[in-house]
């Protein structure tokens, strides 16, 4: 049970970063945009890379994770 403790917490430490980032782009920059007049300064293509990864390894473990479950 410890393992999968640290295992759920480093996962959301990892993930966390990206929540918020998606967030401010998403809601202040793109909705709420003229209203707010502020930008997120631009990310480098390699940490857009690093966005994708850990968005793609989220859904890949969950889907791995309900197809084990059915077996």
């Amino acid at each position: 049970a410890s393992g999968n403790r640290i295992n759920s917490f480093m996962r959301a430490a990892l993930t966390f970063p990206v929540v918020v980032l998606l967030a401010k782009v998403l809601i202040w920059d793109k909705a709420l945009g003229e209203l707010t007049g502020g930008t997120t300064d631009a990310l480098s293509p390699e940490l857009w890379n690093v966005v994708m990864v850990v968005i793609g390894f989220y859904f890949l473990y969950e889907t791995t994770r309900a197809v084990v479950r059915r077996k």
